[in-house]
């Protein structure tokens, strides 16, 4: 489909290209009132919004020690 509209926009010239634009947006359910309307935050972010908590740690540290141990498991022993 996108050759299909790669081509007809090379040979019909610019004007098209805004068609096959607008055809593509169309398709991922994009409006033009969708991409020119501003974005208004939902909520306040707040500066302990970003902090980490022990729990939300301990458990990436897990994921991270099962993923070096796979890559370990996984990679030739002159690699490791």
């Amino acid at each position: 489909m996108l050759d299909r509209m790669m081509n007809a926009t090379a040979t019909s010239g610019a004007s098209s290209t805004s068609k096959a634009a607008a055809a593509i947006m169309r398709f991922g359910g994009i409006t033009s009132s969708d991409r020119f309307q501003e974005k208004v935050p939902d909520d306040h972010v707040s500066e302990e919004d970003g902090l980490l908590g022990i729990g939300v740690a301990e458990t990436m540290l897990k994921w991270h020690a099962e993923a070096i141990g796979r890559c370990a498991e996984l990679s030739p022993p002159n690699d490791v």
